[in-house]
């Protein structure tokens, strides 16, 4: 068994967010994602398929759509939602501007 502190990984600033890598083993990653206003605005992102669990959500949003510059659908995120990233879509995340989002991701990796 392997137990992590969360405050003990190192965390990886992005335009938007924060990420830190909890495991990355056995084909499976397994990223802590913090959406804030103070992180500046994220950009469109097109990743492979996933699962992502909304731990915590005051404020959060997420757009998606076909392309980069056609993010045309949203929803409202709520804590202890699931969402199913389909392989290659496009989407980004949206905080409030008080507002935060905490969530874990879950996906398939090539790194062992």
């Amino acid at each position: 068994m392997e137990i992590v502190r969360h405050q003990n990984i190192n965390m990886e600033y992005k335009a938007g967010y924060t990420i830190r890598n909890v495991i990355e083993k056995n084909n499976i990653a397994v990223k802590l994602i913090s959406i804030s206003n103070k992180y500046g605005k994220m950009e469109p992102i097109s990743h492979m398929e996933a699962m992502i669990v909304v731990l915590h959500s005051s404020g959060g949003q997420i757009f998606w759509g076909d392309s980069r510059e056609n993010l045309d659908k949203s929803h409202v995120l709520d804590t202890g939602m699931t969402l199913h990233i389909s392989n290659n879509e496009w989407f980004a995340f949206q905080s409030e501007l008080e507002g935060i989002l905490e969530l874990v991701m879950i996906y398939y990796s090539n790194k062992k």
